[in-house]
């Protein structure tokens, strides 16, 4: 038992180093060992079977490990998501914020510009002026 309890431990250990640098590969691992059906679980329900007198050191050492696997899972899930923030550029709240974008112009509106355009290619001019004439204009005036 001490002999299997010692390769769970140091076949850990090798796994934890190799998947330091991926949250999945940790999540794995932490699965792999700690989770409901984990190899130092297992190992814990196996206790059971052994003399009394050795279950007590037996479960206390497992116990160690487990709870040190489990801290040294997290530190690394932490270490990751922390060099993960830092990568990130810091946010500048003094820049200015981004601008809102207008809408667009009516559909008249852009119809008539086309229009405009179209003819002034042509060689018309454009001019502006009054949509209705008065009288005077028209009649009186001439």
């Amino acid at each position: 038992m001490e002999h299997q309890l010692d390769q769970i431990d140091s076949e850990a250990r090798r796994e934890l180093e190799a998947s330091a640098g991926d949250s999945q590969k940790l999540e794995a691992l932490s699965v792999k060992y700690l989770g409901r059906k984990g190899l130092l679980t297992q190992f814990l329900r196996s206790i059971a079977s052994l003399p009394p007198e050795e279950r007590p050191a037996a479960g206390q050492r497992a116990n160690a490990i487990k709870q040190r696997l489990a801290d040294d899972v997290a530190t690394a899930v932490e270490a990751l998501a922390t060099s993960g923030r830092d990568a990130a550029p810091p946010i500048d709240v003094s820049l200015p914020g981004r601008a809102q974008v207008c809408g667009a112009l009516h559909p008249i509106t852009q119809i008539s510009r086309q229009i405009c355009d179209i003819f002034s290619r042509m060689g018309f001019d454009i001019v502006e002026g009054p949509e209705v004439e008065k009288d005077y204009y028209n009649f009186e005036a001439l």
